[in-house]
């Protein structure tokens, strides 16, 4: 118990140094509001006048500005016309340089269409030339072919033939042998 009176004692001493504190502070934060208050004020009124001048000098100077942002519409309007007229010269002038244009694409496709006709005539014309070669060729190798087997042919006959003969030959010797005999 005694030990709970002396926390309570101390929490009690503890809270009223903590509102005496609260209670300087509050003066002091009031006090320095206060200055600041004051200070703002000041403040306040002088940037209040500061407008007002400006104000007035801004009245001028816009009376300034609307007699040049004339001026510039004016001189704008002038370049705007000056640059139509420039612009439609150069307008008639492209669209004749375009029918120009235009038949000179139109001569060169014809062109182009031409020169793929004549490109397929040569391809054609030169597998032709090619096929009638190769068929050249091949009638050519078949014909040596042909030419080479008659040869053999006649070779082998012509072998038969001088060995039959000499067979032949042979067979009457023996027989103007054996007639000897």
């Amino acid at each position: 118990r005694a030990e709970l009176e002396e926390i309570q004692g101390k929490a009690v001493s503890k809270q009223k140094s903590l509102e005496e504190n609260m209670k300087q502070m509050s003066e002091a934060d009031g006090a320095e509001f206060q200055t600041a208050h004051e200070e703002l004020t000041q403040e306040v009124q002088r940037l209040r006048k500061e407008l007002s001048d400006l104000q007035a000098s801004n009245k001028e100077l816009e009376g300034m500005a609307r007699k040049k942002k004339a001026k510039g519409e004016q001189d704008v309007e002038g370049w705007l016309s000056e640059y139509d007229k420039d612009m439609g010269a150069k307008d008639r002038a492209y669209r004749e340089e375009l029918v120009v244009y235009e038949g000179v694409v139109a001569q060169l496709e014809d062109y182009k269409t031409k020169a793929s006709q004549l490109r397929h005539e040569r391809e054609v014309y030169e597998e032709k030339e090619r096929q009638k070669k190769i068929k050249e060729l091949t009638e050519q190798n078949q014909q040596r072919r042909l030419d080479m087997a008659a040869s053999a042919i006649q070779n082998a006959w012509k072998t038969y033939w001088a060995h039959k003969q000499a067979e032949l030959k042979k067979a009457k010797k023996k027989a103007k042998k054996a007639k000897k005999k």
